[in-house]
């Protein structure tokens, strides 16, 4: 009589196999989960002190990379270890992959305080900043490069016609929930720019005028200041002109 249990294709099989020893190898007291021809007789004790090697690297990269909000959350090397068991590594996962799915991870299973969201919103911006670098790298830096000439052009800002406002393109909003990260006299809820500022990652808190008229830049860029201008009722053009020159000190806008 024919089973009727579906058998994999040969490829997915070989997938759902390689899934298998990577969780076994991956996840102190999953050794059992390996096949007897990769677990000879004698070699348990080394396979089980290979993998706790490999957790123990684990969390030390976790703990480096999640070092700010370890300054939100003081109880984060027990949530560390807690994620370790529950998320394997994948194969190819670098150690940012890794801390942004952590990051995921706390915010579905722990009980986070207001305060303590904020820490990790900050800790995920700084990682989107960081990814958006690296899939954006030619406009990152031709944008930076544009950037170290602005001075150039700050001049012909308003007079300049054909001047262009160009954006940042490296960049991503976070909003926060209370003051802990904010000046004491921001309003809250709080939303942040952050964005990358040569090799680091830089932050701006606007006014709420200030973040529409940023908002609008996006959607133009690059623009000239008078398309900038006839799209918004917000400002005219000599104060687009004058906010152009604090985003540019901030690293925000570059012109050409």
């Amino acid at each position: 009589m024919e089973s009727n249990t579906k058998r994999l294709p040969p490829r997915e099989a070989y997938r759902a196999q390689l899934a298998r020893l990577a969780r076994a190898m991956a996840v102190p007291g999953q050794e059992a989960d390996l096949p007897g021809e990769l677990l000879p007789l004698g070699h348990v004790n080394a396979v089980q002190m290979f993998v706790s090697g490999n957790a123990e690297k684990r969390f030390d990269k976790l703990q480096r990379q999640l070092e700010f909000v370890a300054e939100g959350i003081d109880d984060l090397d027990e949530w560390i270890v807690r994620y370790q068991r529950d998320v394997p590594l994948s194969a190819y996962d670098s150690g940012t992959s890794d801390g942004r799915r952590m990051l995921e991870w706390l915010v579905e299973n722990c009980p986070l305080t207001p305060r303590q969201r904020d820490y990790v919103a900050c800790q995920q911006a700084r990682h989107e900043i960081e990814e958006l670098a690296r899939s954006r790298r030619l406009q990152h830096v031709r944008f930076q490069e544009m950037r170290s000439l602005v001075n150039r052009w700050l001049g012909e800002l308003e007079s300049n016609d054909r001047l262009q406002v160009f954006l940042n393109p490296v960049r991503v909003w976070a909003r926060f929930e209370t003051d802990e990260l904010l000046d004491d006299d921001a309003a809250l809820p709080g939303d942040v720019l952050f964005f990358a500022d040569h090799g680091e990652v830089a932050t701006a808190v606007l006014e709420l005028e200030g973040q529409a008229l940023v908002n609008l830049l996006a959607d133009l860029n690059p623009c000239t200041l008078a398309e900038w201008a006839a799209h918004t009722p917000l400002a005219d053009r000599g104060e687009l002109a004058e906010l152009g020159r604090d985003l540019s000190g901030m690293g925000l806008v570059a012109l050409g």
